[in-house]
């Protein structure tokens, strides 16, 4: 039985000898050039790093292109040499197989073409193709993203403008918000596009005020509901798009809209009954984290503006009100990317 330490060594030198007829090295250059100390190498692969240690994790001190000359200081570290290359020289380590003889390196270069100097045009000079020892062939390409498209929906907090006139018919509370929206992601670079719904409904009570602002309750019901529709430009900040997706999007936009309004209650007939739309402007900023790849938690702040849209009548022309805008804090889900 051939004792475990020799076949230890038989495997190690096939293993070397495939490397060196994979790589399309001479397998006697290289032996030659191991066995005699020779110093004069030339880098013989497309391209290749310096290094800073003899792994492919470590810093990239330069990159070397085929044909450079290196200058071995030390084989010490295995199938990493120690070497001195680059213009301005600097020292570090390089893969050994992507190395060859300077004069081996020469003698392989194709010989001109025959015929006249003048019929004859410059070509650049070939070499067998060698995979790059420093480079990771099974780490897999990272695509660009395209355009992409986002929905979501959520629920949020309004804050209105108008809180006087609000406290008035009895909404002395913030209500409660409910939005859906659909975004239109990277049309050009962070640029998206966004068309939202929104809906606000609560019940009050229909109230009279004097000059003086006294308040008198009249006990009637009344439903108050407002329906923003808007359209959004903004900017995700994304990061480059042939990096892997950030877990964290924020982003910052604005727009216009339109608001309608509505009042009504049970005894009120159609005259008195409110039914209105109004034009509207907003920004809005926030920040999308993504749980899993497709899906995340959306954050937002809105302000919206409604100019002129109250004060002609009731109680808003006591207290001056006239804008039916306000702020909402949004908490919701976002999905896609």
């Amino acid at each position: 039985m051939t004792p475990l330490p020799v076949l230890v060594a038989r495997a190690s030198r096939v293993f070397a000898c495939s490397l060196v007829l994979l790589f399309g090295l001479p397998a006697a250059s290289l032996a030659q050039a191991e066995s005699s100390g020779q110093t004069a190498m030339v880098v013989n692969t497309e391209a290749t790093f310096l290094r800073d240690a003899p792994n492919v994790r470590a810093k990239v001190v330069t990159r070397l292109e085929r044909g450079d000359r290196v200058e071995v200081l030390d084989r010490a570290a295995g199938d990493w040499w120690r070497v001195r290359a680059g213009d301005p020289p600097r020292e570090g380590f390089v893969h050994r197989l992507v190395l060859l003889p300077q004069s081996e390196y020469v003698a392989r270069q194709p010989a001109p073409p025959a015929g006249p100097p003048a019929a004859q045009e410059a070509a650049p000079a070939e070499a067998p193709e060698t995979p790059d020892a420093d480079v990771d062939a099974s780490a897999p390409p990272v695509k660009r993203r395209g355009v992409g498209l986002l929905g979501s929906g959520g629920v949020g907090v309004f804050f209105p403008t108008a809180r006087e006139s609000f406290d008035a018919v009895g909404i002395t509370g913030n209500p409660i918000a409910y939005s859906g929206s659909v975004d239109v992601v990277r049309i050009f670079k962070g640029l998206f596009v966004r068309g939202t719904f929104e809906w606000v409904s609560e019940t009050g009570e229909r109230a009279f005020l004097t000059e003086s602002g006294e308040r008198f309750p009249l006990g009637i019901p009344l439903d108050v509901e407002m329906q923003p529709i808007e359209a959004t430009v903004g900017w995700r900040f994304e990061g480059r798009p042939s990096a892997k997706p950030s877990p964290l999007v924020p982003y910052v936009g604005g727009g216009f809209g339109v608001l309608r309004y509505k009042e009504t209650d049970e005894f009120a007939d159609a005259s008195d009954e409110v039914d209105e739309s109004f034009g509207s402007y907003h920004v809005l900023a926030g920040l999308d984290v993504y749980v899993t790849r497709w899906l995340g938690i959306r954050g937002e702040y809105r302000f919206r503006a409604v100019p002129d849209s109250l004060g002609d009548g009731g109680v808003s022309a006591v207290t001056g009100d006239t804008s039916l805008g306000g702020s909402v804090l949004y908490v919701g889900v976002v999905v896609g990317r």
